[in-house]
């Protein structure tokens, strides 16, 4: 836990840096300001839901970094994450119409064209859907409604980069869910992690100016 946003991003990337591990995340507010607590930063909440859901995952041991603005927002706890994603196979048949309505319902917006997360288009038989788990979308290609395709591309050049078998679509994990879901992020940690930070009366003192 580092004092603020910067320092957290700039040890982030020494860590990367030293040891490229995979499983490194970096966690922070899904505000764009601490000052407007309703305008959110769709990259930051990618961050944040990547880092939770992987977290849910269980898996190998992880380094979340992060700073005490990120942390005082309430998450959704594994159970509700886990039971929210929605899984698509190649050869899988998808009712593109129920899709869509779930999407919405978990705050997905209907766009021409994707280009952040929370998207998705539709154009005849291809299927543009921005996850929020995902640095980049997924190009779902029907043949009537069975999945023929589903590849990674580019947004700003539109370019197929990879061909997957298998994607998870994954909510925004800060939002949708009702107050019942929703838990303090350090009580996701299990019982023997560490928590390392330089100063620990500043984050106190950070977490009672945030709550003000």
């Amino acid at each position: 836990i580092l004092e603020d946003a910067e320092e957290a991003a700039y040890l982030h990337n020494d860590i990367e840096q030293l040891i490229a591990p995979i499983d490194l995340f970096y966690f922070p507010s899904s505000f764009k300001t601490n000052k407007n607590f309703k305008l959110q930063s769709s990259s930051h909440v990618m961050l944040r839901t990547e880092a939770l859901t992987r977290m849910a995952t269980g898996g190998n041991k992880k380094i979340i970094v992060t700073y005490p603005e990120a942390l005082m927002e309430k998450v959704a706890d594994a159970k509700s994450l886990s039971s929210n994603i929605i899984s698509i196979k190649v050869n899988d048949r998808l009712d593109t119409n129920i899709l869509m309505e779930r999407l919405v319902g978990y705050g997905f917006e209907r766009t021409d064209f994707v280009y952040e997360p929370g998207q998705f288009a539709m154009r005849g038989g291809i299927f543009d859907i921005y996850s929020f788990g995902n640095e980049k979308p997924y190009r779902v290609e029907l043949f009537g409604q069975e999945v023929d395709s589903i590849r990674i591309f580019d947004p700003e050049s539109q370019l197929s980069e990879r061909k997957l078998l298998q994607v998870n679509i994954i909510p925004n994990a800060d939002a949708n869910y009702s107050a019942s879901e929703k838990v303090d992020f350090l009580d996701l940690l299990p019982g023997n992690t560490v928590v390392y930070t330089s100063n620990w009366q500043l984050v106190i003192d950070r977490f009672r100016d945030y709550e003000d």
